[in-house]
């Protein structure tokens, strides 16, 4: 009875880690640094060659937006098409009003082949909270 109850612990213990190493590398494969407002704009104004991307609607826009962003709107049916456009040896940093929409859109981007995908965490009203530079 010991040796079955060590048998079973013993191929549990393997299992559990074999799982857990399994998820570690699909989670590390997928993630994309979220970043603060602050460290956004820090990562950001080190990288000249970056493409900073407002998936907004043009009316979230039209209110105000990062300097120097391109946008396209997450919404368009043609969203995929329009962001395989972009240079994907280029640093992407997305943004959206809040993070929900830009999340998703940095999971399109890297599924598309962008190497470098920077969320901002809480989106241009974060950005804007943070009392950080904005264009109208």
């Amino acid at each position: 009875m010991k040796k079955l109850l060590f048998s079973f612990m013993l191929g549990m213990t393997f299992l559990t880690s074999s799982v857990l190493s399994q998820n570690a590398t699909q989670n590390t494969a997928q993630t994309t640094p979220d970043l603060s407002a602050t460290d956004f704009q820090k990562k950001l104004a080190m990288d000249n060659t970056a493409i900073v991307l407002d998936v907004r609607t043009p009316q979230e826009y039209a209110k105000g937006h990062l300097p120097n962003a391109t946008t396209i709107n997450f919404f368009d049916t043609d969203f995929k098409e329009k962001v395989n456009k972009l240079d994907k040896t280029k640093p992407v940093y997305v943004y959206c009003a809040v993070g929900g929409r830009s999340a998703k859109a940095t999971k399109i981007l890297q599924e598309s082949g962008f190497k470098k995908v920077y969320n901002l965490l809480g989106g241009f009203n974060g950005w804007s909270a943070a009392g950080l530079p904005s264009v109208k």
